[in-house]
């Protein structure tokens, strides 16, 4: 289910399986939205899931050069452990 306040409930709930699938049914949607590559990629980190973080990324370049810059930069804060998700 799409809504915003289950989105939130599972994310609360470290339910990130749930917050990933919602969020990947939005990026095919709406494939220019880096928010929402972003906040899939983060919701694989908030897994422990790193490469897939890092697969979200890649794929998010792919069909979106010009998200390159923040790719990187969500790719180092990841790599660094400087995001913290909760």
């Amino acid at each position: 289910v799409d809504d915003e306040r289950f989105l939130n409930y599972y994310f609360s709930n470290k339910r990130y399986n749930l917050v990933s699938d919602i969020l990947r049914q939005r990026v095919t949607l709406q494939p220019s939205n880096i928010d929402l590559w972003t906040n899939l990629a983060l919701s694989h980190y908030a897994a422990g899931n790193n490469m897939e973080a890092f697969k979200v990324l890649d794929e998010a370049v792919v069909i979106n050069p010009s998200f390159k810059d923040k790719a990187i930069e969500v790719r180092q804060a990841i790599q660094s452990g400087s995001i913290k998700v909760n």
